[in-house]
């Protein structure tokens, strides 16, 4: 809840994989940095669901409000990734694979806990989207992450209103305009045809206008019908010019 009591809420799009990894990026720096050696931690493609949490498998690490599941084999991929040895070709006794098992445990509980520790105090009212993403190491997908959009929120809408350093100095409104350009049109004048003789007009035909040389003519902006400025038609050095 924010200050006034007021849940954040951000529409669906705002959870791209850009916003939701650049608030979870220390978390899965830290993690990785714990248990992997020389492996990166980073969120694959995100999808942003209208759905409950689902409830916890015995084969899931569960924290709240994140909810973490392996992956086909990303049990095995983070023993490996831990342990800096190839487990595949590997036997195991029951015993060797109830203390990996309790390992693998160990090392997405961690994860969890890290992800908990960073949206402490938020909102824990009833989610109205659900945020998914894989979590890859080194590019190979080991768990399926599921965060409530209530959780995720305050920690996004605080990356989009970020100050920048690098602002430019406030200055005058008029200041301001002066560096805009824009694109006057001259009305130099009109005339009226029908469409029998505009269906006869061709290149090189002259079409006489209702206004001639001195007499005054409108500036505007395109699509505006008012004049932003009047003047008069010229001619100089062999062409037609417009005098404010």
């Amino acid at each position: 809840m924010s200050d006034a009591g007021v849940r954040v809420w951000l529409p669906k799009e705002a959870y791209s994989r850009e916003a939701v990894g650049a608030c979870l990026r220390t978390p899965l720096r830290t993690w990785a940095e714990r248990w992997f050696l020389r492996k990166d931690a980073a969120l694959g493609d995100v999808r942003v669901e209208v759905a409950p949490i689902k409830a916890a498998s015995t084969d899931s690490a569960v924290g709240v409000p994140a909810a973490l599941d392996f992956l086909e084999r990303g049990r095995r991929r983070i023993l490996e990734a831990a342990l800096d040895a190839d487990l595949q070709s590997e036997a195991f006794s029951d015993g060797d694979r109830k203390l990996l098992e309790l390992y693998s445990q160990r090392i997405a509980r961690d994860l969890a806990d890290e992800l908990d520790a960073l949206m402490k105090g938020q909102d824990e009212s009833a989610a109205r989207y659900i945020v998914s993403s894989a979590i890859a190491l080194d590019g190979q997908e080991v768990l399926q992450l599921s965060l409530p959009d209530h959780a995720l929120a305050p920690l996004v809408k605080s990356q989009m209103t970020k100050r920048r350093d690098d602002k430019l100095p406030l200055v005058r409104r008029s200041e301001a305009l002066k560096r805009i350009k824009v694109t006057a049109n001259g009305i130099l004048g009109s005339t009226e045809l029908s469409l029998e003789e505009l269906q006869g007009v061709s290149v090189g035909d002259v079409l006489v206008l209702d206004r001639g040389l001195g007499e005054p003519v409108e500036i505007r902006l395109p699509g505006g019908r008012a004049a932003l400025l009047r003047g008069k038609l010229c001619r100089s050095a062999g062409q037609i010019s417009i005098q404010l």
